[in-house]
């Protein structure tokens, strides 16, 4: 078992867990202020979600959030482009094809 999860339990235990994520929340939040006000100045219209969920999974960074967010959009979008046009490109080729033995 790992000392975090010795940690965890211990806290758990003595009903100081959540203390202790909402202290470890503001740290994170001191830790990244100057980055995420950055960020907001240079991305006013961008819309973030509430703070603690970016906290869980980004350290509470919105440039991370963004870039991760982007990155996976641009995964998405490139996916489903491919997938569209090859499914046209099968339809025109098949039409094509029937054009092609009915003028024969």
């Amino acid at each position: 078992m790992s000392i975090k999860s010795n940690i965890s339990g211990l806290l758990r235990k003595m009903n100081l867990l959540s203390s202790a994520e909402r202290a470890r929340f503001y740290l994170q939040k001191i830790k990244y202020k100057r980055d995420n006000n950055a960020f907001r100045n240079e991305r006013p219209d961008f819309v973030l979600p509430p703070e603690f969920f970016i906290y869980e999974t980004y350290r509470l960074n919105y440039k991370w959030y963004y870039e991760d967010g982007r990155s996976s959009a641009d995964f998405y979008i490139l996916f489903f482009v491919n997938k569209i046009l090859l499914s046209l490109l099968k339809k025109v080729n098949s039409f094509f094809a029937i054009i092609l033995i009915y003028s024969i």
